[in-house]
């Protein structure tokens, strides 16, 4: 149960401080989110995703929050001080992107596993066990 309620503590000041600073696209299926990390183009199904600069772990999982709709958690600081960073332009369908991120937590050592507290779904991304 301890470990319930720190992951719980944890995850809401993360959720929290996610929302607060998460780029939102207010529904529009045709538009377009830039920050200085990246820029991420929506049409339709379909998603642009541009990465301009390597960038930590947090706006990485903000873009992907903007993408996916999904909520994202994770302990900071991550180990190592991993930036994150592809080359190209990602063209995928929104509902493939998914496939994308846990590609990239991949290549960086780390996971995504779907949890629920109740009625909250979200996404947690831990170190990848190897073994």
């Amino acid at each position: 149960m301890r470990i319930y309620r720190h992951l719980l503590s944890v995850s809401l000041a993360l959720v929290g401080a996610a929302l607060t600073s998460c780029a939102t696209t207010n529904g529009d299926p045709s538009a377009t989110v830039n920050t200085d990390a990246y820029s991420v183009v929506f049409q339709g199904s379909k998603v642009e995703v541009t990465c301009r600069r390597p960038m930590v772990l947090g706006d990485f999982l903000k873009m992907a929050q903007a993408v996916t709709g999904r909520v994202y958690i994770f302990k900071s600081p991550v180990p190592g001080g991993v930036r994150w960073e592809w080359v190209g332009t990602v063209n995928v369908e929104r509902a493939e992107f998914d496939d994308f991120v846990a590609t990239m937590l991949k290549v960086n050592g780390m996971t995504a596993e779907a949890r629920r507290h109740g009625d909250v779904d979200f996404i947690e991304v831990i170190p990848f066990k190897r073994g």
